[in-house]
């Protein structure tokens, strides 16, 4: 779905350095990184430019083709992957931390799937490699009842997002406006509105023995009304 507004996204997600701090103090001194969803690489050049190694894929070709073109000073490699096929494409222990922020894992809709693909996230970390997950709190959505996200709006565009039940899924709708051009842009995605606890569950049955979850990007705890779940697995 995020093909139609690869050229937009950095207008509408802006990746603040200081949100990047605290993960970046988190991994610590681990080099060999793998962003898993990294969009159009705007926080896989923040990683790099603290010294990492780091290998960014995407499943969506706009997003890969963005990055190639955002980042080519940079000397970055990007790479179009389903992420589910992480453990075939790089092997076992090939990285020492992995990412994956964006809310990108919900997008394995099929509780199968996503305990797969974190058996495999395991697999690709070396012995005490730590991986950082971020997703929206989705206790916070389906307890209130929540069917809008906050309105994105900038001088050029507006963003509206919406959630619709789906039995056990959420679809996702998106709508892009230009206010210049009056291009609209309009899709929809079903997501896995995963828990926190369920979130932190599955991490533990795919081999993390350390499971930590924060409320924000500057190390918060999870609170009832936090707006987003970062959970810190080794």
């Amino acid at each position: 779905m995020y093909h139609g507004i690869s050229r937009y996204y950095d207008e509408i997600f802006v990746t603040h350095p200081d949100e990047m701090r605290f993960s970046l103090s988190l991994m610590g001194d681990r080099r060999r990184l793998l962003d898993i969803g990294c969009g159009t690489g705007s926080i896989t050049r923040m990683f790099a430019a603290s010294g990492r190694e780091i290998s960014a894929v995407d499943l969506d070709e706009g997003m890969v083709a963005r990055a190639v073109a955002l980042n080519a000073d940079a000397a970055l490699h990007f790479e179009r992957l389903d992420m589910t096929r992480i453990a075939e494409r790089f092997g076992a222990a090939a990285f020492d931390g992995a990412l994956c922020f964006g809310n990108t894992l919900v997008h394995l809709n099929d509780p199968e799937r996503l305990n797969r693909f974190l058996a495999d996230l395991r697999g690709v970390l070396s012995p005490g490699g730590l991986s950082l997950i971020q997703i929206l709190n989705y206790a916070r959505i389906l307890d209130r009842g929540i069917s809008e996200l906050p309105l994105i709006e900038t001088p050029q565009l507006r963003f509206t997002r919406r959630y619709e039940p789906q039995g056990p899924l959420l679809r996702f709708e998106t709508r892009l406006e230009h206010k210049d051009t009056g291009e609209v842009i309009a899709d929809a995605v079903n997501l896995l509105p995963l828990r926190p606890e369920e979130l932190e569950s599955g991490l533990r049955r795919a081999g993390f023995s350390s499971v930590t979850l924060y409320g924000d990007f500057s190390g918060g705890p999870l609170l009832d009304d936090s707006f987003l779940v970062l959970a810190a697995a080794q």
